[in-house]
């Protein structure tokens, strides 16, 4: 967010996290479709913007930013049925599907809550996705975090009852 950005929110009073997580995504877009116009796939682990800011949030923080990039992608993708390289909607699709990827790579404790509403997100929301299952979602990822943060825990039944939910959605998927 750059100066000029601050003071405007400071005198309008919008600086909420929404304006924030979409900011970051635009700025990445400028910069990977600088020197290109098409975009398929980037190394958001490789930017300074993950490496200097996102990495370093608390934990909450970065769980808001995955439901903001679920809930980003869906509105970017809802109703089209075709989709390429160099439409904005796309790059920014391409981006925010990294990210998340990017998030669940690295370390993030999720509380039960956390993990749920993740869930509900990936889950409830692609259903308007018509050509995409919750399969297509950084799922392996997810679960890797779950499985590394409860590794010698008791599971929580709320969390428990939710992978469960998603073995019946995925068994589903391949079908």
């Amino acid at each position: 967010m750059g100066l000029l950005d601050k003071i405007k929110n400071a005198l309008t009073g919008s600086s909420s996290p929404d304006n924030e997580f979409e900011e970051i995504i635009q700025q990445l877009r400028k910069e990977f479709t600088k020197d290109q116009t098409y975009l398929w796939n980037v190394d958001i682990a490789k930017t300074t913007i993950w490496t200097d800011q996102v990495k370093n949030w608390p934990d909450k923080k970065r769980v808001s930013f995955a439901l903001f990039l679920v809930q980003r992608m869906v509105q970017l993708m809802q109703g089209k049925t075709s989709f390429g390289s160099e439409d904005k909607e796309w790059q920014l699709h391409v981006i925010a599907s990294n990210f998340l990827q990017t998030i669940f790579r690295n370390k993030i404790i999720m509380d039960e809550e956390d993990a749920i509403l993740i869930y509900n997100a990936s889950h409830q929301e692609y259903t308007g996705y018509s050509w995409s299952g919750v399969s297509h979602w950084p799922t392996k990822h997810f679960v890797n975090q779950l499985e590394k943060q409860y590794k010698d825990k008791v599971i929580p039944p709320a969390v428990r009852e939710m992978l469960q939910q998603l073995q019946q959605t995925l068994g589903k998927d391949q079908t």
